[in-house]
């Protein structure tokens, strides 16, 4: 895919406050909502396993999908760790995308540090 035939997906801010961020993906709705901070640290809480050692790591694919289940709140689907890690990955990957900047990334600068 070219630069100019690059994919627009166009996310539309919520109409009221604690509503839902909407964008629409092959002709179908989706809704994501912000996170607190607190929803954050625990899926990343969640997302920790315990090796066979006894040491945790973080296992960035089981946060993936705890993130998704966390802020994906409208989806012609049923939004449930089953039918994320079984629907089409390309999909899933524009979903993640878009949480992940709405959750995570946000453009700051931060100045004399």
């Amino acid at each position: 895919m070219s630069e100019s035939e690059k994919e627009v997906i166009v996310v539309k801010p919520p109409k009221d406050e604690g509503g839902l961020w909407t964008c629409s993906i092959n002709g179908k709705e989706y809704g994501f909502r912000k996170w607190t901070w607190g929803e954050k640290n625990k899926v990343i809480s969640i997302s920790m396993r315990i090796t066979p050692d006894g040491t945790s790591t973080f296992d960035p694919a089981l946060f993936n999908v705890n993130m998704l289940l966390a802020t994906l709140k409208k989806a012609p689907f049923q939004v449930n760790k089953e039918i994320l890690e079984s629907s089409d990955n390309k999909l899933i990957d524009r979903l993640l995308r878009i949480t992940t900047k709405l959750n995570l990334l946000e453009p700051i600068e931060i100045q004399n540090l």
